[in-house]
């Protein structure tokens, strides 16, 4: 976690010239963890709160409603149009195509030769370009599980449940692959949502239900959390009872 706010100084010395520098609170760096800890992640965070009965990081239920009025048309659109969001590099200002229209609504041109931390601002990456090599980003991890899940579990002939998520959308896409290319045969599936089985129609992946294949070889998801003895949190999605008839049956 962190927070830095860029803004224009008086240079040092006696010159009245403007500079650009920034305040900063980065919690890994300024805080050690021999002093407060090892930080827990917000969603543990969010954990803990819950159990202590604290409500100051949760909505009342009237704001809540007021905004699935708001996300769901916008939800719904995503997924009937197969909308997929912009990528963008982790630690990186966000998606390169925003400094258009940034620049496009509000006339506001980036400085591109700022530097922060030793990290210079480059167009190309629409963002901080560190000087060691970058970590993978969230969306690269997700796809690595979902592809290493399926090349390692998923076999020709087996009856296959298929998750639903950010992560399981890349399990999905490699049985497509697989299928395409021939590598894959004889494969049918038992889809956890209406997402997952239409992104499955569209890769050509044979469907069927439960009420003719009540045995699955294998069900791949995703999870929220993970503890050592391999029990999982699962987010509370509209697809979680599916989720959980499909792979009780794997």
């Amino acid at each position: 976690e962190a927070i830095y706010f860029k803004t224009n100084v008086k240079s040092p010395g006696f010159s009245n010239k403007p500079v650009q520098s920034e305040l900063e609170v980065n919690y890994n760096t300024k805080f050690a963890e021999k002093d407060v800890g090892k930080l827990p992640d917000a969603y543990s965070r969010l954990i803990l709160d819950v159990l202590r009965g604290r409500s100051a990081a949760f909505v009342r239920e009237d704001e809540l409603r007021k905004s699935w009025e708001l996300f769901t048309p916008l939800l719904h659109k995503i997924e009937n149009e197969n909308i997929r969001p912009h990528i963008y590099k982790f630690g990186s200002r966000g998606p390169v195509a925003a400094n258009s229209f940034i620049t496009k609504e509000s006339g506001y041109v980036r400085n591109e030769e700022y530097v922060f931390n030793n990290r210079k601002v480059t167009t190309d990456s629409g963002g901080f370009i560190p000087t060691s090599k970058a970590p993978l980003t969230q969306e690269e991890l997700k796809k690595m599980a979902g592809y290493k899940a399926v090349d390692d579990y998923v076999k020709s002939g087996m009856v296959l449940g298929l998750g639903t998520g950010s992560t399981s959308y890349y399990a999905v896409e490699r049985v497509g692959e697989l299928l395409k290319s021939g590598k894959l045969r004889d494969i049918v599936a038992i889809p956890t949502s209406v997402r997952t089985k239409e992104q499955a129609e569209r890769l050509g992946i044979p469907l069927v239900t439960l009420d003719t294949h009540s045995k699955l070889d294998v069900a791949i998801d995703g999870a929220d959390n993970v503890d050592p003895n391999l029990n999982l949190v699962k987010g509370g999605g509209g697809a979680l009872l599916r989720e959980k008839m499909v792979e009780v049956c794997a």
